[in-house]
Formats: C-alpha cells, structure tokens, sequence
C-alpha cells in the first residue's frame, strides 16, 4: 500500500496536465469559433494546420474557446486514462508531450503501478474552472480548477487491488504544447493561494 501514495499523486498531476492540455487547444481567430474568451489571447493556433487523426483539432463552430479548451482537455484525459487503463506507457505520448515534464511524471508513475501487478481504472477528471493565461502559436498556459473522481487500481483479472476516492478540487497551470500530433501536455505548475 505504500506504493499508492506516489500512484495516486501522479494521478493528479496527469489530471491536472490533461486539463491544461484540453484548454489549450482553441481554433484560429478567422472566424470558426469567434467568441468572448475568458482571458485576454493571442493568436490562436489553426486546427487545420494539425496533420492526421488529431483528437484535440475538433473545434466546433458557435463554440467559445473555454468550451473548446474543454473538449481538448475532455479527450486529453480519455487519452490519458486509456494509457493507464492498459498500463501501455506507449499511448502517453497521446496526451503529454514526450520527453516533457509531465510526460516523465506519467511514465515514473505507470512504471510503478506496474511493477506492483496493477492497472487504473477509468479516470475522470472534472474540469471546475479554466482561464487562459497565455496562448502563444506553439504554447499555451491554462489555469485549471480541476477535481479528479474516484478511481480503482485493478489486477491482471480485473480485481479490485484499491481504491482511491476522488481528490480535492485543486488549481494548476497548465503548460500545452503544439506537436505534430496536435497540443499536448508539458507541464503541471501547482498554484497555491489566489
């Protein structure tokens, strides 16, 4: 059981990272999704200009960039969770930036879980709050309120090793990149105080 502890904060701070990465993805400003943000951008990054199946290049019109960060953060985490769900440290670089902060974090923790005959159950991670603080071509800064729910570690059968319940509510900025696979997480800032 000493394991769970590092397991479950790594969680977090996946979660945490998923939430930045879907609030930085965001439609160009030609018009798409031309709606109030919630902070002050820059130029955002084209959706278009993201090669190949991208699950964070989707923006729908009439849609504001915060519900569009969402939905990218939304299938940031479902690709986070995937990874854990079949402990396949491969599919990380589906939601984090290989090589990146977050990216290692997740691969220390997967390899822990691991090692102990385990695998995560389905993660969910409710998104409470988001703010853009800085939305560059290439790199975006997301502040996240975020509480990740409640969650099992399995075995190889599916049975029950623990459980976690749900977290909570933290606050975290998120650093997203842009890849050649479409935004991703780099980096899970805490934020303490206002």
């Amino acid at each position: 059981r000493r394991w769970l502890l590092p397991v479950t904060a790594g969680l977090g701070l996946f979660a945490v990272v998923v939430a930045v990465v879907l609030l930085m993805t965001s439609p160009s400003r030609d018009g798409t999704a031309d709606s109030a943000a919630p902070a002050p951008r820059t130029a955002l990054p084209s959706a278009a200009s993201v090669p190949g199946r991208d699950p964070t290049a989707s923006p729908v019109a009439n849609q504001s960039p915060e519900q569009i960060w969402r939905a990218v953060l939304g299938e940031l985490n479902t690709a986070r969770s995937r990874a854990f769900e079949q402990a396949d440290e491969s599919l990380l670089g589906q939601s984090d930036a290989p090589g990146s902060p977050a990216y290692n974090a997740d691969v220390t923790l997967m390899r822990q879980v691991v090692a102990q005959g385990a695998h995560a159950s389905a993660l969910r991670s409710d998104i409470l709050g988001l703010e853009v603080r800085s939305d560059q071509t290439n790199r975006t800064v997301l502040r996240v309120t975020e509480r990740l729910a409640a969650y099992d570690y399995l075995d190889a059968r599916g049975q029950l090793l623990a459980h976690q319940p749900a977290k909570a509510p933290q606050r975290h900025d998120l650093v997203l990149i842009r890849t050649d696979s479409g935004w991703r997480v780099s980096e899970s800032i805490p934020v303490t105080g206002n």
